[in-house]
Order: structure tokens, then C-alpha cells, then sequence
């Protein structure tokens, strides 16, 4: 199977429910500021931030996305 349909792994250490940005929003918004990567996790942090792991290429990096504005950091 393609890596891109694989299900997500979330690692949830707290509420996504209370958070304007879902956990798969935040996914697509770190992946969308790197073309070409793919989503290996996603976790939401008790700070209100999720951090997107992603691979491009042979890299791995780590993004976080707001969980209430959506802004990629």
C-alpha cells in the first residue's frame, strides 16, 4: 500500500475534542508547508500545540501546528 494511505498514528496527550484544530487538520496543515513529505504521527501536546512528524525524503522532521489558530511552527 502507498505510505500516504496509511492510517495516521495519534498519540494523544490530551482532549483534541476541546481544540478548534482536529488532529487531521493538523496533519494536512504540516504536511501542506512541506510538499512531498508524509505524515508518520501526529500527537497533541498538553501546551495546546500538536507535533506533526513527518518524513521528506530521507529526513525526518517534527512540526507543530496550533491546536487553536492552525499555525504552523
Amino acid at each position: 500500500a502507498d505510505a500516504s494511505t496509511q492510517p495516521v498514528r495519534m498519540l494523544i496527550a490530551d482532549d483534541p475534542s476541546k481544540w478548534p484544530i482536529k488532529p487531521s487538520e493538523a496533519a494536512v496543515i504540516a504536511s501542506h508547508a512541506h510538499p512531498g513529505s508524509v505524515v508518520l504521527n501526529v500527537t497533541l501536546l498538553p501546551s495546546g500545540e500538536y507535533a506533526v512528524t513527518l518524513k521528506v525524503g530521507g529526513n525526518v522532521l517534527r512540526v507543530t501546528v496550533n491546536a487553536t489558530t492552525g499555525a504552523a511552527g
